[in-house]
């Protein structure tokens, strides 16, 4: 990010610095997601993987 600038040329390393809220939104954690196809009539979400 070091000398990107927004399009009114104000630095984004400058903005970055002084916004309180990045206390809150600092990344701690990872996670990985499965996401099932759908279901046909009469099956449940997640069968093709536990059926």
């Amino acid at each position: 990010m070091i000398g990107r600038t927004l399009g009114n040329g104000a630095p984004l390393t400058g903005l970055a610095e002084l916004d309180l809220l990045n206390e809150w939104v600092t990344p701690i954690g990872s996670a990985v997601f499965a996401i099932p196809p759908g279901c046909a009539a009469g099956g449940f979400v997640g069968e093709t993987l536990l059926g």
